[in-house]
C-alpha cells in the first residue's frame, strides 16, 4: 500500500531513503522490493553495522556473558545502588506519565549533548514535533520503551527505545552530565536491558554507530544496508544520476588526492636521499 501511494504521485517526491537496514528488516525488505516491482529504481549501499545483543533467558544467564570486571561492576552498583532508597526506575505506561517522562528526555538529552559541544536532536522543532507524535503513537500500540532513572528524588538519565515481539531498539537516551561520576548511563542500560530480558525478548539493539561501550556488553555488529528508492518520473531518475555521480566524483578526487600525496612525499624522500648521499664525503 505505501509503495502503491508513492508510486502513484512520482511529482510529488524525488528519492526516499531508508538508512542502516539490517536483512532481519522483514518490513523495509519488502518495501523495497515492491518499489522494484513497480518499475522504481531501488540502490542498495553497504552501510556501518548495527550493533545487538542476543539476550538469555535470564538477568544471571546475561552478567555470565560479561567480562569478568564488568560482570563484578555491575554487581556492585546494583548492590550499592539500584537496590537501595536512593534509586527508582520508572517505565512509562500511561498517558499522565509520558506527559511527566517527555520533558525529562528533552532535558536530559540536550544537557548531554550540549556538554559534548553539539546542538542535540531536540534542538531541531521538525525532530521534535515527529517524535512527540511517534512516542504518543507506540505507547498505544504498546511498543514504547520510555523509561528514566532517578538517582536521590531527581532524574539521572533516561532511554528513549522501541520495541516489536522479540527485539528492544535503542533510539535515543539522555543523562545528567554533571553527575558522572555515579555511572547513570550504565546504570540505565543495565535497568533497560533487564527490562528486555523480563519481557522475553530475544535480542537488545544497540543501533548504529561503532561506539567501544556496545562491544563491552557483548553486542556484536549486523550487516546493514541504505535503501534508494527513486521516483519513477523521468527527472527524478536524471537527478538521482546526477547525484549519484557528483558523490562518486567527491570520493575518487579524495581517493586520486590521497595517492598523489602518498606519490609525492615517497618521490621527496627519494629526492632527499640522493641529494644526501651526493653531498656526503668521500673517505
Amino acid at each position: 500500500a505505501a509503495a502503491q501511494h508513492f508510486f502513484k504521485r512520482p511529482q510529488l517526491w524525488d528519492s526516499t531513503h531508508f538508512n542502516a537496514v539490517g536483512q532481519d528488516c522483514e518490513g523495509l525488505n519488502l518495501l523495497g522490493s515492491e518499489f522494484q516491482k513497480l518499475g522504481c529504481q531501488v540502490c542498495n549501499t553497504p552501510n556501518v553495522g548495527r550493533w545487538a545483543i542476543s539476550l538469555p533467558e535470564d538477568r544471571e544467564a546475561f552478567l555470565s556473558m560479561l567480562s569478568k570486571s564488568h560482570r563484578k561492576k555491575l554487581r556492585r552498583l546494583s548492590r550499592n545502588v539500584l537496590e537501595t532508597e536512593r534509586a527508582h526506575w520508572h517505565r512509562v505506561e500511561t498517558a499522565e506519565q509520558m506527559e511527566t517522562a517527555w520533558p525529562i528526555l528533552v532535558d536530559l538529552h540536550q544537557q548531554r549533548r550540549n556538554s559534548l559541544g553539539e546542538p542535540g536532536c531536540f534542538a531541531s522543532e521538525r525532530w521534535d514535533g515527529f517524535h512527540t507524535e511517534m512516542a504518543q503513537q507506540l505507547l498505544e500500540q504498546g511498543q514504547l520503551r520510555l523509561s528514566w532513572l532517578e538517582l536521590d528524588g531527581k532524574p539521572v538519565a533516561i532511554e528513549y527505545q522501541f520495541a516489536n515481539s522479540s527485539t528492544t531498539f535503542a533510539y535515543q537516551s539522555g543523562l545528567d552530565p554533571n553527575r558522572l561520576k555515579e555511572q547513570p548511563g550504565r546504570l540505565s542500560l543495565f535497568c533497560s536491558i533487564n527490562q528486555a530480558i523480563q519481557e522475553g525478548q530475544k535480542c537488545f539493539d544497540l543501533m548504529r554507530g561503532d561506539e567501544t561501550y556496545k562491544a563491552k556488553w557483548r553486542a556484536e555488529p549486523m550487516t546493514t544496508v541504505d535503501i534508494c528508492v527513486v521516483s519513477p518520473s523521468v527527472t527524478s531518475a536524471i537527478r538521482s544520476r546526477a547525484i549519484r555521480y557528483i558523490k562518486s566524483a567527491i570520493g575518487a578526487g579524495r581517493s586520486a588526492r590521497a595517492t598523489l600525496s602518498g606519490f609525492a612525499t615517497t618521490t621527496l624522500n627519494r629526492v632527499k636521499t640522493s641529494l644526501q648521499k651526493e653531498e656526503s664525503p668521500v673517505v
